[in-house]
């Protein structure tokens, strides 16, 4: 049921698979394992974009006077 190390469903999703594999078994009984074990599910953050690039502020000099227009692709 486990698919990796540092991944693992949530209580209800183990049950229903194993629902498919034939055993009899409810969400809130996987849940009493899951807590006897301390195995705790891993939840996806939700994506949080952090860049606004509507903004009204200077963009800095370039300091370095870095060429950032590359003469080819895949170049520095």
């Amino acid at each position: 049921m486990i698919r990796a190390k540092n991944d693992m469903d949530r209580s209800t999703r183990i049950a229903e698979k194993l629902k498919r594999k034939g055993y009899c078994i409810s969400r809130f009984r996987v849940a009493k394992i899951m807590r006897a074990n301390n195995w705790v599910s891993k939840h996806k953050r939700k994506f949080k974009a952090t860049t606004d690039s509507n903004h009204s502020y200077p963009v800095c000099r370039n300091l370095l006077n870095r060429n950032f227009n590359p003469s080819r692709l895949n170049e520095a």
